[in-house]
């Protein structure tokens, strides 16, 4: 079977803003070549088989063609499906009576260059994991300081955040 990849795109349909319906995104996709495309729930999960000279600026070519096709700015982030699989096998931060709302893998554009203030948000854990973080937020992601913009400037990349369930789900998916 042909290896799948995953595309996380950051902040897609949230609050009204950056509207892209699925089913445009998944053309996107086609077009640019990749095969198997499935879209999973409309925050910009993409799973797919990448053309064969997708290269390691995919993620670029992508986020170019959603400007061009959408006028949409959004940073979009690819793992291929043998990591995300890796990184859904087991949640290291998870206590035993977390719900899966309480976990959240971020996925950084690069290696990250600065660290995080463990003082920021203290109720919550992080564990760099390479170019991934887990995250433990216990009272939500909501209540706490270690937002999207904060990651990206502590750490000097871009990042993207997934609850546990959803990348169970796509790490499944990119396996299946």
């Amino acid at each position: 079977m042909p290896e799948r990849h995953v595309a996380l795109l950051r902040a897609i349909n949230l609050g009204g803003h950056n509207k892209l319906p699925m089913a445009d995104l998944r053309a996107l996709f086609t077009d640019l070549g990749c095969a198997d495309v499935r879209t999973y729930i409309q925050s910009g999960n993409v799973v797919y088989q990448p053309p064969k000279a997708a290269g390691d600026d995919f993620g670029a070519r992508v986020a170019d063609a959603i400007d061009q096709r959408f006028g949409l700015k959004v940073p979009v982030i690819v793992r291929r499906g043998n990591r995300l699989a890796e990184l859904a096998e087991k949640h290291p931060l998870a206590q035993p009576d977390d719900s899966h709302k309480a976990l959240y893998v971020g996925f950084l554009s690069g290696p990250p260059q600065g660290e995080i203030d463990p003082e920021r948000s203290p109720q919550d854990t992080v564990q760099i994991d390479g170019h991934d973080l887990y995250l433990r937020y216990p009272q939500g992601v909501a209540r706490s300081k270690l937002t999207n913009a904060y990651l990206d400037r502590a750490l000097g990349v871009v990042s993207t955040l997934r609850n546990w369930r959803t990348v169970q789900t796509l790490a499944e998916w990119a396996m299946g």
